[in-house]
């Protein structure tokens, strides 16, 4: 059997990119393997979770003898989803503070958790610099101080800012409306509150991306495929802008095409199904969507869900 070593000296390539990416690898055929046994059971019942089935029990649209098996079946594999889940963002996450020992930044990374799956997906240009969640949780950002860090404290950054900061309030207000849960990441994980500043890190001096930019893309777009959402809202114009461009497309294996039929766009990865995406300015903020645009964005993805990009 060769080693890491043998294959990195045969292929002139580093030993610990070939783990990283056997470990991405393994990761993900082990989820797929998962997912498949969730969905054969899933169908059999015209459910999508575990407690969609626990409710047709209670309602006696089903009895207990008769889905006992599948039941705990059901629940055995949706454990070992959510291990897989959280095994995968660690993967990431792990991948992302390698980046930052390279590139040293002032600041820590944004970190996630275990990124909730088949729901919709809000997408951001790169998380803000604002230290007021952070310190409530004891969490010191700079990053010359990285080895104070209870990453477990790190994780919980993301799930608190959801729940109290007026930025992700139109996330919420749209999910709600169309009867879904929701995720929000960001394409970079640089923190800065000025769209300047963040673009001085993304671009060299000839307005292409810069070797940080591409590595954090290739992590955040990682991070796109594991939620594997029902739609995906990018809201951010610069963030929309940068990738629907070609070079960007191409080097990282994905397309984006406009269904005149449906009235939206849809991305594919290379090798994974179509999922509707909509592109747009900031929902909050200074110069915020206006209230018009939001309308038409809430009625748009309430009918993308009902696509059949979605139903199959």
């Amino acid at each position: 059997m060769h080693t890491y070593e043998e294959v990195a000296q045969t292929l002139e390539v580093k030993s610990e990119d070939i783990e990283k990416e056997s470990t991405k690898t393994f990761l993900e055929l082990k989820l797929r393997n998962i997912e498949a046994e969730i969905f054969k059971i899933a169908r059999k019942y015209g459910i999508t979770c575990i407690e969609e089935l626990d409710e047709k029990l209670k309602k006696g649209k089903v009895s207990e003898e008769e889905v006992l098996d599948d039941f705990m079946e059901l629940d055995y594999y949706e454990a070992k989803k959510d291990k897989m889940l959280r095994a995968s963002s660690m993967n990431v996450n792990n991948k992302v503070l390698d980046l930052w020992s390279k590139y040293p930044n002032q600041y820590i990374p944004i970190l996630y958790n275990k990124l909730k799956q088949n729901c919709l997906l809000f997408v951001g240009l790169n998380p803000s610099d604002n230290k007021k969640i952070p310190e409530e949780l004891g969490i010191n950002l700079i990053w010359k101080n990285r080895e104070q860090i209870d990453i477990e404290k790190l994780l919980e950054e993301p799930l608190v800012a959801k729940e109290g900061y007026p930025y992700f309030k139109r996330f919420k207000e749209i999910a709600d409306e169309a009867g879904e849960h929701w995720e929000h990441i960001d394409l970079f994980f640089n923190r800065t509150s000025k769209q300047k500043e963040c673009k001085e890190v993304i671009y060299e001096k000839d307005e292409k991306l810069s070797d940080f930019a591409k590595k954090q893309l290739e992590l955040s777009l990682e991070l796109i495929k594991l939620a594997n959402p029902k739609i995906t809202v990018v809201a951010n114009a610069f963030a929309s802008d940068l990738l629907n461009k070609e070079e960007v497309k191409e080097k990282f294996n994905y397309a984006i095409k406009f269904d005149n039929n449906c009235g939206f766009g849809t991305i594919c990865f290379e090798g994974e199904k179509e999922i509707p995406i909509f592109f747009s300015s900031i929902l909050t903020g200074r110069r915020p969507l206006d209230k018009h645009s939001l309308k038409r964005l809430k009625w748009h993805i309430k009918k993308a869900l009902a696509s059949r990009f979605v139903r199959i």
